[in-house]
């Protein structure tokens, strides 16, 4: 039973969270996720998507959720590493393009490392690619911060994934060493395997408390595994990029509507 509030001539006065929804519903559009990169990540992904819409938007009846693609795939030649061959940057640019014909408004990858592949993406598509890094770098930046301690995979960290997009915006970044780099990777495989315990989380929360006493004033959690290891994802010393990048979607979507 949802519950109105009326006035005296009995007129009915939907509440406020109802009218965001009710405009939501007007123009809704469908949020595209190329996931399985890996797939406990774009799991969580999905989840986080159900989370912001149920907190921030009160949403509760089915169709108060936006239609969502996830579009999982298992790609060749793409390891913990984040090595990605050329086979397996011509099947992202193949599977991403096979969500936006069907029907996806916008695209989500629900993996740091791939976007690398960025300008290819946007190239090889018509519908904007939201990026985890771009959005993120725009948080932060917004939040006064000079120093960040960046926490990825191993590629991402070699392409400077995070860091190049920060330094942009006048940022310094600092990374792990090459011994605690293999350590995060160790991490990374536990999730995608399903076996992570609370011994990984607590290699990997170090590392980025490592990188707090190096001075960097917050963590960006720069692989969609990494906050599947963290305890308090939402502490105000960590940055998770997929939920601002969520954020921004939902934002634009159940507001303006402008995407």
């Amino acid at each position: 039973m949802e519950a109105y509030l009326t006035t005296s001539g009995g007129e009915i006065i939907f509440p406020p969270q109802k009218i965001l929804i009710t405009n939501y519903m007007k123009s809704k559009k469908t949020i595209g996720i190329l996931g399985g990169m890996g797939p406990a990540a774009s799991s969580y992904m999905l989840s986080l998507i159900i989370k912001q819409m149920q907190s921030e938007y009160l949403a509760v009846q089915d169709q108060d959720f936006p239609n969502i693609i996830l579009h999982s795939v298992g790609v060749q030649g793409f390891d913990e590493k984040g090595n990605i061959t050329n086979e397996g940057a011509k099947q992202i640019l193949a599977e991403a393009k096979k969500i936006e014909v069907a029907g996806a408004h916008v695209l989500l990858i629900a993996c740091n490392t791939a976007h690398v592949l960025t300008h290819e993406i946007r190239q090889n598509l018509s519908i904007p690619f939201v990026s985890l890094v771009e959005t993120t770098c725009q948080y932060v930046s917004k939040l006064g911060v000079k120093k960040v301690g960046i926490l990825s995979s191993e590629t991402s960290a070699e392409h400077d994934l995070y860091g190049v997009e920060f330094s942009k915006k006048g940022i310094a970044s600092i990374y792990p060493d090459s011994s605690q780099k293999k350590l995060i990777t160790e991490a990374i495989v536990s999730v995608m395997g399903g076996t992570n315990t609370n011994k990984e989380s607590a290699v990997v929360e170090s590392i980025g408390s490592s990188l707090l006493k190096e001075g960097a004033e917050i963590i960006v959690l720069g692989c969609t595994e990494l906050p599947l290891l963290f305890k308090d994802v939402n502490s105000d010393k960590y940055v998770e990029p997929m939920n601002v990048a969520i954020q921004q979607i939902l934002t634009t979507y159940n507001v303006s509507c402008t995407v």
